[in-house]
């Protein structure tokens, strides 16, 4: 996503600092996530968080649908939504992964209660007007990839094509097609609505210092009627076994070997995350990360090397990205390999695993002011089907996370890479 606020979800990518959380589920099944964030904001957000995505129906029908439900209700128009928001200082946004869509509001404080109930009108009472679809459909942009990108910095779908080379037959190689297809009828939009939009598939999470009894009563006025849910839901992505794989394709041009190395990983909130944000941190996160420091340290100018881990709720993977002088990507590899090994067998050295945990506590404290990713954060960790209290929420908690625990993560992931090297266009 392109836009303000998905940046700060981008910088944020694994972790977040909580305050003091406290979940409520209703009779209905809706479960309701209060976040107050430990230092004082003058913004409060709300997240509304439907388990269903684009592996839930054709490609573009979860996007196009949650879009919609911003187009118009059966009280305020499309204009009317943005000028109501717009005119306290709001945002209003909608997006969607994979596995997941989701609602998004901002405000002052003030302004929070009236940008609410306008969040929960549109999850409710969407109007699914034929001309807003066709309008929404006819305007290119509005399907850009980067527009996708959800609780993560490089985005699913923004490395679709270099995901969908690493990964190819595996659930993580799904091919996204980014040319959108003709405009969905009405109805299809309104079945996949009605498929998923209920509230025992649906968390709202809000953060911020606001009335909470009032936060209550106007969900309890929005979603006082539930939907029937599929028999059968399509299967969440899951760590599959691999073999090793190793693709190599011509020159794109540049003047580098670009190499990936791919793994998958634990998802999101499931044993061994926190684990991986640690490791991503300390193997290659800048110039004082454990390859460039210590593999490549003389040649930090002709070889670097960087990582990233991406984790939702049932998928994940990690990736190492290196750039060689042309002709040395196979060389780079077989190092970075080796190197790899040596950390499943032996472990981080005690200064790279100091480095990691310094650098994921610095990640949470310099996350945890923005309200939006706290509510983001708290309505992912409730998708994932973890309690409130179990979620790495501070510094401490990841500085309870050992070596020992470390390296078995390692142990687990670092096994059977797909590999992908695109070599220089220069002879």
């Amino acid at each position: 996503m392109k836009r303000e606020w998905t940046l700060i979800w981008l910088a944020a990518a694994a972790l977040s600092c909580f305050g003091r959380t406290e979940e409520k589920v209703f009779k209905n099944g809706l479960r309701l996530v209060f976040t107050e964030p430990d230092h004082p904001s003058a913004i409060a957000s709300a997240v509304i968080l439907v388990e269903a995505g684009e592996a839930d129906g054709p490609p573009l029908l979860a996007r196009r649908t949650n879009r919609m439900l911003l187009t118009g209700t059966e009280i305020r128009n499309r204009q009317q939504i943005n000028r109501e928001i717009e005119s306290v200082s709001g945002q209003i946004r909608a997006v969607t992964s994979l596995t997941l869509s989701a609602l998004t509001v901002q405000a002052p404080v003030g302004s929070f209660a009236a940008c609410f109930k306008i969040l929960c009108e549109c999850a409710t009472k969407a109007t699914f007007d034929s001309i807003e679809a066709a309008r929404m459909a006819a305007f290119p942009e509005d399907d850009s990839p980067g527009d996708n990108l959800f609780f993560t910095r490089k985005g699913f779908w923004n490395d679709a094509p270099i995901r969908f080379k690493l990964f190819s037959g595996s659930p993580l190689g799904a091919d996204l097609k980014e040319n959108p297809p003709a405009p969905f009828p009405r109805e299809e939009m309104e079945s996949f609505y009605g498929r998923w939009y209920r509230p025992d598939n649906t968390i709202v999470s809000v953060a911020g210092r606001v009335n909470r009894a009032d936060v209550v009563k106007t969900i309890e006025s929005f979603w006082n009627t539930g939907r029937q849910r599929p028999d059968e839901r399509v299967p969440r992505f899951s760590k599959g076994e691999r073999d090793s794989t190793e693709t190599v394709t011509a020159g794109d041009g540049g003047d580098f070997d670009r190499i990936w190395i791919g793994y998958e990983a634990p998802a999101f909130m499931s044993p061994g995350y926190g684990e991986m944000c640690i490791l991503e941190m300390a193997l290659a996160s800048g110039r004082t990360g454990y390859f460039q420091n210590r593999v490549f340290p003389g040649a930090s100018n002709s070889v670097t090397v960087q990582s990233y881990y991406q984790s939702a709720p049932g998928m994940g993977y990690f990736v190492l990205y290196a750039q060689s002088p042309p002709g040395k990507g196979q060389a780079v590899k077989k190092t970075i390999l080796a190197e790899m090994e040596n950390i499943r067998t032996g472990g981080l050295p005690e200064t790279c695993y100091q480095l990691g945990v310094r650098k994921t506590q610095s990640r949470i404290a310099i996350n945890s002011q923005f309200t939006l990713l706290n509510a983001s954060f708290a309505a992912m960790t409730a998708a994932g089907g973890n309690a409130a209290e179990s979620q790495i929420e501070s510094k401490n908690a990841v500085g309870r996370i050992t070596p020992v625990e470390v390296r078995r993560a390692a142990q687990t992931v670092f096994i059977h890479p797909s590999i992908l090297i695109r070599t220089s266009g220069r002879r």
